[in-house]
């Protein structure tokens, strides 16, 4: 039968948080709704934790295989029957009011419904994420438009009740196999804020995101996992070409989105350790990184840039992982020679 909302939790090595998560979906005051449960091959106890509710509302789902949460969300999305989907994170919880509210205070059913989500710590409620003040009802895709200008300042898929036939038509149009380890939420709310045509925003916390989690999916970050982001960078950058191209938009709306990549692959890199990689291992991983990708014909682009913050940015995180006399270190300034150009030319040449 269908449903009102799905709540689809995807699962990997974050039990400790799982039981707060589930209640807080189960204990929802509004009834009508289903809790979809992916266990994305974790290797703690998942299936023991949900085996202890007997809430007939929850759908088990057993991955044999670790595919990553945006696989997992698909999956359990084609699994959904509820006209809104609300994407959960396994070790964050939604306000249990949130669904009856949604419910109430919603009519003419938008494609998408925006509500605030508050960051947690050990110490309590910290400040308020994605906060809508001052954005009203879009309609006519202008949603699309206030992402990409970033007048909405979460690209997050979770804070947001998204109508159903939306994700699933999103979901086909990225068709993604590859294991996303950076973007995923970016590059979802992108492609699929173009689909809404309405959109309600809601001044109400409804999400609660955990900043305490010190489990494996938030670890300290390592010069692998950089080489792992830039992989999809690169990948999300031809998605976005594809798109922008089918779609018509304009050269602007993808330049300035794959800024905003950019933003999103420093802020986590910053934080990178140094990790003994020898030079022979990195360059020819980097050339078949961007071999094939729109960043080719830039890597070798000796032209000039100016010293904005992302360069400024971008030697500071070079500096910190490597050795300044270092081969490596002249090799990761070339490597991220098209992010300096990102920011002082159109990135996109129809040409390329």
């Amino acid at each position: 039968m269908q449903k009102r909302f799905s709540i689809i939790i995807p699962v990997y090595n974050t039990e400790p948080f799982l039981l707060g998560c589930l209640d807080s979906a189960v204990n929802q005051t509004y009834s009508d709704i289903e809790i979809i449960v992916i266990n994305d091959a974790s290797q703690g106890n998942c299936a023991e934790i949900v085996g202890r509710y007997t809430d007939p509302r929850i759908i088990y789902i057993e991955q044999k295989t670790n595919q990553g949460t945006f696989k997992a969300r698909q999956i359990a999305t084609k699994r959904a029957t509820g006209d809104y989907i609300l994407y959960l994170d396994s070790d964050d919880q939604l306000d249990i009011k949130i669904c009856e509210y949604l419910h109430s205070k919603v009519h003419n059913d938008p494609d998408c419904i925006l509500f605030e989500m508050i960051s947690t710590t050990k110490n309590g409620p910290e400040k308020t994420l994605g906060a809508n003040s001052g954005i009203h009802p879009f309609y006519n895709h202008t949603l699309f438009q206030a992402v990409y200008t970033r007048k909405l300042s979460s690209w997050m898929v979770c804070g947001k009740a998204l109508k159903r036939t939306l994700c699933l038509q999103t979901y086909d149009f990225l068709n993604i196999d590859t294991r996303l380890t950076m973007g995923e939420d970016a590059l979802y709310f992108f492609v699929f804020s173009y689909f809404v045509e309405t959109t309600e925003a809601l001044h109400k916390v409804g999400y609660y995101y955990n900043l305490t989690n010190t489990s494996a999916t938030r670890a300290e970050y390592t010069l692998d996992k950089a080489e792992n982001d830039l992989k999809n960078f690169a990948f999300i950058i031809e998605k976005l070409k594809v798109f922008c191209g089918q779609y018509q938009l304009s050269y602007n709306i993808l330049n300035d989105t794959i800024k905003e990549f950019c933003f999103l692959f420093f802020s986590r890199a910053y934080n990178l350790k140094n990790d003994k990689i020898s030079t022979e291992k990195i360059i020819p991983q980097a050339l078949h990184i961007f071999g094939s990708s729109a960043l080719a014909p830039l890597i070798f682009n000796q032209a000039h840039f100016q010293k904005d913050k992302i360069r400024v940015f971008s030697d500071m995180f070079i500096q910190k992982i490597l050795p300044i006399n270092s081969k490596r270190y002249y090799f990761m300034r070339k490597l991220l020679l098209p992010v300096y150009q990102v920011f002082n030319k159109k990135f996109y040449d129809p040409e390329i």
